[in-house]
Order: structure tokens, then sequence, then C-alpha cells
């Protein structure tokens, strides 16, 4: 179906030209678009309805409007969903895209009061907790953390970074996603720690995505939790797990 037939607004049809000449790499990355005068002559249309579809394509991540400099075609988000069904690792290689992990650290310590809640854990607070770097076409595209408790994980004792054992575990992460989960996601700012491991400065937006994952009898087994750019990625979330489970009331 042809875009005029779609698009019953000339909104709408400007938008869906500015979008299509971006995917199709007509105007690439970097490059800066005509000017919102010339679009105005182009399409025939005012100032403000250029400016309402440049709004749109801004807010999508498409483009970057800079004052007194126009608007130039940013980067495309990357598109994932929670590692609930599919690792982030796999999501991305399906994708075509070019991934390395680096792990950052690995050690035992004694369990937050969050995270005990997250795990529902009361006799043994002790958890591994094991931090990867994923890059993405060789930039920076998440941290994530994993959260795994001792009674449950006992053959991590006594693990170190560079151990092939840890490795291997590493590898087969799908082994611990789990038959369910819950997940929880916010925006918060980078802190100087995590500006400097994410490599963008402090302050800047990141979507914080937190999951449970639990085996067939409904017991927490791990907790995730994995800091995006806000600015470069897009989560899906698919809503087909009932709702049975009360909720969990986390104090930070």
């Amino acid at each position: 179906m042809s875009a005029d037939l779609k698009c019953a607004t000339k909104s709408c049809r400007i938008e869906t030209e500015l979008r299509e000449n971006i995917d199709t790499g007509i105007w690439r990355i970097g490059e800066k678009l005509p000017s919102e005068a010339e679009l105005m002559q182009h399409f025939n249309v005012s100032r403000s309805l250029v400016r309402s579809v440049l709004a749109r394509l801004n807010q999508d991540g498409l483009i970057k409007s800079v004052q007194g400099k126009g608007s130039f075609v940013m980067n495309p988000k990357i598109h994932v969903r929670p590692p609930h069904h599919q690792t982030i690792r796999e999501q991305l290689e399906l994708r075509g895209y070019s991934e390395k992990a680096e792990l950052i650290d690995f050690y035992e310590t004694c369990v937050t009061t969050k995270v005990a809640k997250f795990l529902s854990i009361q006799q043994d607070p002790q958890v591994f907790v094991l931090r990867q770097r994923r890059y993405v076409q060789g930039h920076p595209f998440c941290i994530l953390e994993l959260y795994l408790p001792r009674s449950l994980y006992p053959q991590m004792a006594g693990l170190q970074l560079g151990d092939s054992a840890l490795n291997s575990f590493i590898e087969t992460e799908s082994s611990i996603q789990g038959e369910s989960s819950r997940e929880f996601l916010e925006m918060l700012f980078a802190s100087p720690e995590v500006s400097a491991l994410r490599e963008v400065n402090p302050g800047y937006p990141l979507l914080r995505l937190e999951q449970v994952n639990y085996d067939s009898r409904d017991i927490p087994q791990s907790f995730v939790q994995i800091l995006f750019r806000g600015d470069r990625t897009r989560l899906h979330f698919d809503y087909n797990r009932p709702e049975s489970r009360p909720d969990v009331q986390i104090f930070q």
C-alpha cells in the first residue's frame, strides 16, 4: 500500500517520506537534513507543520535538532526485549549486530535488603554478583549485573575472574533464565561510577531494567539489573504472563 493511501494528512505524508529517507539511507547517519525553510518549500506547508513532524522524529530518536545548526540523522535505536525468553546476546546476534561482552567483576557478598526481597532470601543472605559490560558495533551498549543466591549456585564458590568454569557459566547464561519472570523499568541518571563504565557523562539518562526469574515452582532463582543508554535503546514487552503473584514491596 502506498504512503498516499495510508496517510490522509499532509503531516503524515511528510513524516512518512522523511522516515523513508532515513530508513533507506538517502540521508545517512550524521547527515544534516534540509532546513525548515527548504522543507516548507518542498512540501508547500507551514513552518509549524514542519516543526511538528521534526519534533516527532526527534522524540523517536531518528534525528537530533540543534538550535542554530539544524537537524541531523542519529544512529538508530537498538530494539531489544527483556532477556527472559532470549538473552541480550542472542537478540543482538539475530539482528546482525557485532556484539562483545566484557566481564568486569565477579564476587560474593551479603545481599542488600532490596535484592533479598526480590529473591525472597531469608536464611542465606549471601549472593554471587556477576557484572558485565556489553558492546554493540564497538560501543558500550549496556551494563548487566546478575545476582545469584549462594544456596542455589554453590558450584560458583571460589571462582575468580579468568577461571574457565566461570567463563563456561557465562556462555550458558540462558540456562538460568527461568520459567517466568517479572520486570521493573525506570529511568535514572548516571552516577559517576556508572558513567565511567558506560562511557557517558555523569547525569546522562539511562534506562534500568530489573528482572526477577522464577523456576517452575515459582521460586526466585536470579535477579538481573541492566542499565541501557536511554537514547540508544527501545525495549519491547510482551504481556502474556498470568498475574498470579502478589506485588513485591521493594525498599530503596
